[in-house]
């Protein structure tokens, strides 16, 4: 553990060209990217492929007839693919993913993560961590702290260095709320549990609706991925809905602004009903909308799920991921567990899909922001925004 922290660290704080190799640093191939540029920026492929391929890792759900399938000749190749997964909270990648991410890194891709929140708003854990019932701000925020440091330690085991994870710091538990009452509020949502309001990672982000878009918007106009991987907005958690409405309108408004590639969206499932362990999830998936409702039910009901078999070294490192988890093997070892297993789903969101997490802003009022709570003008995620 040691020497992958201290590989980490090198990443972080070395320059590309001192940055250890991967043959300075046996048994670590999470790192083989350290030779690239590192820092904010994706690393470049040292040669273009010379052809494109299929994806013969993603298998349509050919086993189910009602589930809407597609052909592999429809998606580009993976080679050299640059991925950004967004997660709500720390551990949602690796239940969601984690068989995924390992197939990307293999083709040579590159795998940024950002996570939303550093799930800090977990009570019962928290409690369970400090063996105490009456809590601090203090405890909370240590709590969000040594989930970070579990997520480092999950994605080394992947192959994922430090340097390609991104923490925003949103609030746990208020995605929903800054989707809708706290869009563009004057003042900040304000976490019950750490009391804060603006992101702890020094990037003076305050808690608004507008502020966690115009982020996403900068990290995908900036990063320019090939494909998008976020939480399917059927999802029942409320911060995963409104997360994925976020990512998706931010896809929308990268565009706008003249970003050159249209990535390729997939949406995951945590919670919803039955997922992932009995198969009647699929059939329950088809009459349901954003966040459970139904609303955008009839759209999304044909959905395309494709899924990824994971091998026996997949699964194996999957399921070391998942247990660097410490605090949430802690308190839902069991909920964990449900997701050691050798298959993975994926919604295929396409554009006709991107508006429809709107509705969970039900909060949100149609008036003019105040100062300083638009982006160029715009306030993003009305309807006003054109398409591309």
């Amino acid at each position: 553990m040691y020497l992958r922290l201290a590989a980490g660290l090198a990443c972080l704080l070395l320059p590309p060209s001192m940055a250890p190799s991967r043959e300075a640093l046996p048994g670590l191939a999470a790192l083989r990217a350290c030779r690239g540029s590192g820092g904010d920026a994706f690393v470049r492929p040292l040669a273009s492929p010379s052809k494109l391929g299929e994806f013969p890792w993603l298998a349509p759900s050919a086993a189910d007839e009602d589930m809407t399938t597609l052909g592999r000749s429809e998606w580009p190749t993976p080679l050299w693919s640059k991925v950004l997964l967004v997660a709500p909270h720390p551990d949602d990648e690796t239940l969601a993913a984690g068989g995924l991410i390992q197939r990307i890194l293999k083709a040579r891709g590159v795998v940024r993560i950002v996570y939303a929140t550093n799930g800090d708003g977990y009570l019962e854990a928290v409690q369970a961590r400090t063996q105490r019932r009456q809590l601090s701000a203090e405890d909370f925020q240590r709590y969000g702290r040594q989930r970070q440091a579990e997520a480092i330690e999950a994605q080394l085991e992947l192959g994922v260095p430090p340097a390609w994870l991104k923490f925003l710091g949103f609030p746990d538990g208020g995605i929903r709320a800054l989707w809708g009452r706290y869009w563009c509020s004057p003042e900040p949502y304000v976490s019950p549990f750490t009391l804060q309001s603006q992101s702890p990672q020094g990037q003076g982000l305050q808690y608004r609706g507008t502020e966690l878009e115009e982020e996403l918007v900068r990290i995908l106009f900036s990063w320019q991925p090939t494909i998008v991987i976020l939480p399917d907005p059927r999802d029942l958690h409320t911060d995963h809905c409104a997360l994925g409405g976020f990512v998706l309108d931010a896809v929308r408004e990268a565009r706008r602004r003249g970003a050159t590639a249209e990535p390729k969206v997939l949406g995951y499932l945590v919670h919803f009903p039955s997922y992932p362990g009995d198969p009647s999830w699929r059939q329950a998936v088809k009459r349901s909308g954003v966040c459970g409702s139904e609303e955008g039910m009839h759209a999304l009901s044909n959905t395309t799920w494709l899924r990824i078999e994971l091998d026996q070294q997949e699964l194996r490192s999957k399921e070391s991921a998942l247990w660097k988890y410490t605090s949430q093997v802690q308190i839902m070892r069991s909920f964990l567990e449900q997701f050691a297993r050798s298959e993975e789903w994926f919604s295929v969101l396409q554009p006709k899909h991107w508006r429809l997490p709107r509705i969970v802003a039900e909060e949100r009022k149609p008036t003019s922001p105040p100062q300083g709570c638009s982006v160029n003008g715009t306030v993003i995620g009305t309807s006003s925004l054109p398409e591309r």
